[in-house]
């Protein structure tokens, strides 16, 4: 899984897509039929970790560690990845940055990738990824 720094970084293994293939083969077409009367659109204009800090993310990441602080060699990682160091252990913890979080100046991290933020993108503000 990406949140728990996996090889495969969130991608499915062929054995686990062959597996969902073969479960979404038993459903029948009401279950993909559209449901609702109206089109519902997210409009997403922020990636979740625009707005968060890197404290903050320590702090809601280990809530029961008491008074952290980022390593400062967290401050400009390129790895999409810091460290939340704990006062009352001593002890430095790997937690992955947010996508929207900045992992260096200009750029943001987009599936535990450090990108280039869009030149037309306010610098405060984080647009969605394109795929």
């Amino acid at each position: 899984s990406p949140v728990a720094n996996g090889k495969r970084n969130g991608e499915w293994s062929k054995c686990s897509l062959e597996h969902l293939r073969g479960f979404a083969k038993t459903l029948t077409q009401a279950c993909f039929d559209r449901t609702a009367d109206r089109h519902y659109k997210i409009n997403i204009t922020q990636l979740p970790g625009a707005t968060f800090t890197k404290l903050k993310l320590c702090q809601r990441t280990y809530p029961d560690f008491g008074d952290m602080r980022v390593h400062s060699e967290s401050l400009n990682s390129r790895t999409c990845n810091m460290w939340c160091c704990s006062y009352s252990y001593r002890k430095c913890l790997q937690v992955p940055l947010m996508d929207g979080m900045e992992c260096t100046h200009g750029h943001h991290c987009v599936k535990h990738k450090c990108i280039p933020k869009l030149a037309h993108q306010a610098p405060d503000r984080a647009q969605p990824p394109r795929f």
